[in-house]
């Protein structure tokens, strides 16, 4: 595995999330959960790229979790997860982390996941999807807001970074003639 910055890691889920069409505030959401993740121990890019091939959890989490915050305190609400459970852990942590609230995952196979702003414990195996219970649950201990991370570098292994390259090429714009004259990069001249 080759060794980046949190930093290039976080920007590189970005961008990769955008070249899979992503609106930028879904991007957002998908490249933060992956970064908490990170900072937490998990492997936040994988669960990234999990998300970004079967697309459902990355389009139903942030609406999910908006649910269990309108719903308030001490109200579990099932949701259906369909794919990359871990990816919305980590949505869920983030979600934590800024309300300083406890965030309490009940999977029906049987996994358990409490997440605050401080990390996560997950118990049982996490796999698959279906349906969940998640409750979100008064203090943590932990003031609101996202905490500094306690990890800057991360091992990310050749064959990810280079998926997560390749989908984030999607983003970028030919350097051709025609390109410039449509607007981008400098255009014809260049005069700086």
């Amino acid at each position: 595995p080759m060794t980046y910055s949190l930093n290039e890691i976080s920007s590189l889920m970005l961008k990769a999330a955008r070249g899979s069409g992503l609106p930028m505030g879904l991007a957002e959401d998908c490249a933060a959960a992956g970064t908490w993740l990170i900072c937490h121990g998990q492997d936040g890019a994988a669960a990234v790229w999990e998300g970004l091939v079967s697309g459902g959890v990355i389009w139903k989490g942030p609406t999910l979790l908006d649910q269990v915050i309108a719903r308030g305190i001490d109200n579990p609400q099932t949701v259906q997860i369909m794919d990359a459970p871990l990816l919305f852990l980590g949505m869920a942590g983030v979600v934590s982390a800024q309300t300083g609230t406890q965030i309490r995952i009940e999977f029906l196979n049987g996994c358990h996941a409490v997440l605050d702003p401080d990390g996560m414990t997950v118990t049982g195996v996490l796999s698959g999807g279906g349906d969940a219970v998640v409750t979100m649950v008064r203090g943590s201990g932990a003031p609101p807001g996202i905490h500094p991370p306690r990890i800057t570098r991360v091992d990310i292994s050749p064959a990810l970074i280079r998926s997560l390259t390749e989908r984030a090429a999607l983003t970028y714009v030919p350097a051709t003639a025609e390109s410039r004259q449509r607007g981008a990069g400098a255009g014809l001249t260049d005069n700086d």
